[in-house]
């Protein structure tokens, strides 16, 4: 990995993780009147995100064959019925499954904010003069 990389990854992996679970949440608990469109859309399409991951995880791990079921059911679904999705979601909120995802998330958004704060190391003038492709012409962003 470059200089240039090893600098900005650490800087663009947590805004990039942040927004990504904090979607994969809103795709789940967000309320379709004020979203504009249904919850539950990547579940319905079979997308496997980390709130599914966890959730997995975790209740095989607990042994919850209930919570297993249910993910099984709707998972990939097209034709899921509200009540089928409105289940799937209690399910998850009552076995805790999505406490881990929203601290990770939080997280995220904490890590993003600290890199906010102050100059940016990776974004600074003398850091872009050293990146290989602009270092002959001291270039600013």
């Amino acid at each position: 990995m470059s200089p240039w990389l090893r600098l900005c990854a650490p800087r663009g992996a947590a805004p990039g993780v942040a927004f990504q679970l904090r979607d994969d949440l809103l795709g789940v608990f967000r309320d379709p009147s004020v979203a504009g469109k249904p919850s539950g859309e990547d579940t319905r399409r079979g997308k496997l995100t980390y709130l599914t991951a966890v959730a997995r995880t975790l209740s095989k791990d607990a042994g919850d064959t209930g919570s297993q079921r249910t993910m099984r059911q709707v998972l990939g679904d097209p034709d899921l019925s509200d009540t089928a999705w409105t289940n799937c979601v209690a399910s998850l909120r009552t076995q805790g499954y999505v406490a881990q995802p929203r601290r990770r998330s939080t997280a995220s958004f904490r890590v993003v904010r600290s890199n906010c704060r102050g100059p940016s190391t990776a974004l600074s003038p003398h850091c872009w003069a050293q990146r290989p492709d602009r270092s002959s012409r001291n270039a600013s962003p």
